[in-house]
């Protein structure tokens, strides 16, 4: 894939279920899923077979993305100011007429008929993805105690790296050195950045999540585990780097 091409709306359409947009996304990354699969099997034969899959596997990832929080949480939560990091770089602009409307957001700066919204948090409800560091899937909690092999962590600070608005670079809710603002879009709220030439130890930054029992615990960058977004439902196969959302980094502690 060409890493000079910035396929960023393309996405966002795509999340929408715009047709042109998924296969036009579909063409660009099949060659490189092609060369990712095949210097993981070594074999020329089953790379189509296995980037067929995972074709299919990643359009009904893009069909899911539309449901939000506010779907399960409205009737509990009528502030939406307590769902976003105070210290983001400022507030969503329709912060609180999209939590609301919830699945039925409409943004009136768009065309579309309805509008997903990126918020300052991560929520890992039966979540999963793919944990880089050891090679086997991330599942978020089920229940109250987590679930067996579950994660009991429930939300965290966003904490990534090489997101597709920010490639190369570090990006967070929560601000730290050196940082500078990578503004708000229709699609996702803004958040800091700073480019990725430091290592995580460099990076100085206090991150909170919040556990299934209640508790909060902070953390630090020297304290994370990488997970990458997976293109599969089981959480087996992540996408290939410099696609997509980039790494996402969790509490170590957080793993089962």
């Amino acid at each position: 894939m060409d890493g000079s091409f910035d396929y960023t709306e393309l996405v966002e359409k795509a999340q929408l279920g715009d047709e042109a947009s998924m296969n036009r996304l579909a063409e660009l990354a099949r060659e490189s899923l092609r060369r990712y699969v095949f210097r993981v099997t070594l074999d020329e034969a089953i790379p189509q077979d296995i980037v067929q899959e995972v074709m299919l596997e990643m359009f009904k990832v893009l069909g899911k993305l539309k449901r939000v929080e506010s779907e399960y949480l409205g009737d509990y939560i009528d502030d939406a100011t307590v769902m976003f990091c105070p210290n983001a770089p400022r507030q969503y602009t329709y912060l609180q007429e999209s939590w609301d409307a919830g699945d039925e957001w409409d943004n009136p700066d768009t065309t579309f008929p309805s509008d997903p919204v990126t918020g300052s948090y991560c929520f890992y409800w039966n979540y999963v993805g793919f944990l880089e560091e050891r090679g086997y899937p991330f599942k978020g909690p089920s229940g109250s105690s987590g679930g067996r092999r579950r994660s009991k962590v429930l939300v965290s600070d966003y904490f990534g790296y090489d997101h597709w608005r920010s490639r190369n670079s570090y990006g967070s809710c929560e601000r730290f050195k050196g940082a500078s603002v990578v503004l708000e879009t229709w699609l996702l709220s803004a958040y800091w950045s700073v480019a990725g030439d430091k290592g995580l130890d460099e990076i100085q930054i206090k991150l909170r999540a919040g556990y299934t029992d209640g508790h909060v615990e902070s953390y630090s960058a020297r304290e994370v585990t990488t997970m990458k977004v997976s293109i599969t439902s089981d959480g087996s196969v992540p996408y290939p780097t410099g696609v997509g959302a980039g790494d996402f980094y969790l509490p170590r502690n957080c793993l089962p």
